[in-house]
């Protein structure tokens, strides 16, 4: 924010600059204004290079080239993720999880996509739990990966997510902001989805919250997400754009 504001101040001056006319013109002033703007902006570019690079790094924190290893941390916390699921929203010990964990984690070489989908997973499933009154209907993460060793597409740069859930009415817009907002998973939303009829959205009852577990006892409505989650570099290095 600091810096968008000084080149803001820069830009003016700039603008008030090309506005006089010649003898008013301060050349050596506007060429040192040119110079600290550009400047300014080579920063501002450099800094986001550096943190969708660090991006991409933290998407695969954790991998190891451990298959077993790595696969019983991953099912430990799953179960972790899903004990507090279920103690959260009071679904009983026997009845089916609106979300499944990964299978056949056999292909050592895949490690990086297992961590990945799980991740989104972990972060979407904890992000619905800290919006009291949620609950999840469906949640599915790239059931293409699973297709892959049966002839899907296992090289795709980006994987598909879709989130069914119910929350309040009221917390829609900043439940997408959350997800937009996370510092690493790059998420897109190819398509979203708001309503309070069952029918449009092939949906169970929608629930409504009771008004001593939310002030304003605000109606749930049904929430449709269907997303993108892009893998690699997601921008190219500004000197090859430039040349």
């Amino acid at each position: 924010m600091l810096f968008r504001s000084k080149l803001k101040r820069q830009q003016k001056d700039l603008k008030e600059y090309s506005r006089k006319v010649d003898r008013e013109l301060p050349t050596e002033d506007l060429a040192e204004a040119e110079k600290k703007y550009l400047g300014k902006w080579e920063q501002e570019i450099k800094r986001a290079e550096e943190f969708y690079s660090s991006r991409v790094s933290r998407f695969v924190e954790g991998v190891s080239s451990d298959l077993s290893g790595w696969s019983t941390r991953y099912r430990d916390g799953f179960d972790l993720m899903a004990k507090r699921y279920r103690s959260d929203v009071g679904l009983d010990a026997d009845a089916e999880l609106p979300f499944t964990a990964q299978e056949d984690l056999d292909d050592v070489d895949k490690i990086v996509k297992y961590e990945r989908r799980w991740k989104v997973q972990n972060h979407l499933v904890n992000l619905v739990l800290e919006n009291r009154g949620s609950t999840i209907v469906e949640l599915t993460v790239d059931r293409r990966l699973a297709r892959a060793g049966r002839g899907g597409d296992g090289d795709s740069t980006s994987f598909p997510v879709s989130l069914k859930m119910t929350i309040p009415g009221n917390r829609v817009v900043s439940f997408v902001d959350q997800i937009m907002k996370h510092p690493f998973i790059d998420y897109s939303i190819e398509r979203l989805a708001v309503s309070k009829d069952r029918k449009e959205l092939l949906f169970d009852v929608v629930n409504e919250n009771k008004p001593e577990d939310d002030e304003m006892g605000e109606p749930n409505v049904l929430l449709l997400l269907e997303m993108e989650v892009h893998e690699g570099d997601i921008m190219s290095s500004s000197e090859e754009e430039r040349g």
